[in-house]
């Protein structure tokens, strides 16, 4: 979920049973914050991964991260696919050649993505990339598995540590909030 003035802007996503007949029926959908309530949801974009995850506005585009393809599709005002940064190649769900990429964050002039890394034998990775999706530096994260990224205002990252249950910051502060696993 994303918002931009009135509009609150969401992945949609479908069943299993819907996503094994096509894995091809994520759409991105709107809604208007009117008068206090949500209108009936706008559908945006069409025939996207049923499996993508964080969505965001950043540097006058809208990006969507693949998960399941390993890439950031970018789309422009009109919400036509103007680009697909494949960021790694394409690798089965449980394969260790896939990192699970599930967040985005685009600042400055820079865009942070979050490698999961779940199933790879290495910990989740904050991955710095400038506009062109070139690769700048990564910063290995204690834990494997990680979701979201956070920029706080003194310049630490924030990211969850999903399976700790825990919000961790990349100087190594953490705070246990749930008792997930």
């Amino acid at each position: 979920v994303t918002v931009k003035r009135s509009g609150i802007y969401c992945f949609k996503t479908v069943t299993c049973a819907e996503a094994k007949a096509d894995v091809n029926s994520g759409t991105i959908v709107r809604y208007e914050h009117k008068n206090g309530r949500l209108t009936e949801p706008e559908t945006l974009v069409e025939g996207i991964d049923y499996n993508c995850h964080q969505i965001d506005f950043f540097d006058g585009a809208f990006f969507v991260v693949d998960t399941n393809n390993q890439c950031i599709l970018e789309f422009d005002a009109q919400w036509r696919r103007s680009k697909t940064h494949q960021i790694l190649p394409t690798a089965p769900r449980n394969s260790a050649r896939n990192a699970h990429i599930n967040s985005f964050l685009g600042l400055g002039d820079s865009i942070y993505l979050m490698f999961h890394n779940g199933a790879r034998p290495i910990p989740s990775e904050i991955v710095e990339f400038d506009r062109g999706f070139h690769e700048r530096r990564r910063k290995t994260l204690s834990s494997h598995s990680c979701h979201d990224i956070v920029r706080l205002e003194d310049g630490r990252f924030l990211y969850c540590e999903s399976l700790k249950g825990q919000l961790a910051c990349d100087d190594g502060t953490k705070i246990k909030i749930d008792e997930l696993y």
